[in-house]
């Protein structure tokens, strides 16, 4: 093993996932009218929206693919999957830390009606059940359609396109 793993499987061995709430859940949701709490029984069968939550876990396997390949997080994307880029803005300047770092530059496919038309009291795991997700392809055509939001490199900006991208690098 190496210490990559030994200290993966130390983290792993603290957590005990479990399928069902033991305690009451309590959620609590910003609305423009105040905040809205809504109380799930103890040992109910409960369905969660993981959204975001799998990006690290995302991160972690593409870096030690990485490492295994012999690649780097300067590896550029298109070098990867030269299919998925190709007409894709600043393909030829896109690396693997951009995607990861998000700053990538790239057009946010959520921008299109996702999360940033989300607004009101209505819990995000219900509008996403409303809202069925984009296949990778839809990602990708979206993204070859829309201009780049900025330079590789140059901002920060949140963009789920970033780690969509990622699953197809890995």
């Amino acid at each position: 093993m190496t210490e990559l793993d030994d200290a993966l499987a130390s983290i792993h061995s603290r957590f005990e996932a479990n399928r069902f709430v033991s305690q009451p859940a309590i959620r609590a949701l910003t609305t423009t009218l105040g905040i809205d709490i809504s109380v799930e029984s103890a040992g109910a069968p409960a369905q969660h929206f993981i959204a975001s939550a799998t990006k690290p876990m995302l991160a972690v396997a593409l870096l030690r693919q990485l490492a295994v390949s012999g690649l780097s997080v300067d590896s550029l994307v298109r070098d990867i999957i030269p299919t998925e880029m190709a007409g894709i803005p600043h393909a030829d300047e896109l690396t693997v830390r951009h995607l990861l770092s998000h700053t990538s530059g790239m057009f946010n496919y959520w921008s299109v009606h996702g999360l940033a038309a989300h607004r009101g009291p209505q819990p995000l795991a219900q509008w996403a059940n409303e809202h069925p997700g984009w296949s990778i392809d839809d990602v990708i055509e979206l993204t070859q359609r829309n201009p780049a939001a900025a330079e590789p490199g140059q901002k920060f900006a949140y963009c789920g396109t970033n780690y969509q991208l990622a699953t197809r690098v890995l």
